[in-house]
């Protein structure tokens, strides 16, 4: 009989136990549907967020290339640049030999 009641007592202790399992899993569980439930949130926040930056990038991406288009004729090139450049270059030459031949003078004279 002392038996008997020994192993109700160890049967009535496992059946405790798995309770206290099944307490701490079950927590576990609504934790983790919480947690899914904020990603959901999190994804849809980042689809819509996603969605925007799409338009926005649209609209920029237009605006760049209206601005590309008005902008071809405003620009010089290289070829017509060329000449521009030797011209500058020139007058720069000139105006740096004239200032260092009036300090060589001042020095030597």
């Amino acid at each position: 009989m002392l038996v008997l009641y020994l192993l109700y007592a160890g049967v009535l202790l496992v059946l405790i136990w798995l309770y206290g399992i099944s307490v701490k899993m079950e927590k576990q569980i609504n934790e983790i549907k919480i947690n899914l439930m904020e990603f959901r949130k999190d994804i849809g926040y980042i689809k819509n967020s996603l969605d925007k930056n799409e338009q926005a990038h649209k609209e920029i991406m237009d605006k760049i290339d209206v601005w590309f288009s008005e902008a071809e004729g405003r620009f010089v090139d290289k070829k017509e640049f060329k000449p521009v450049r030797i011209i500058v270059y020139g007058m720069v030459g000139f105006i740096l030999i004239a200032f260092l031949s009036s300090i060589i003078g001042l020095v030597v004279f």
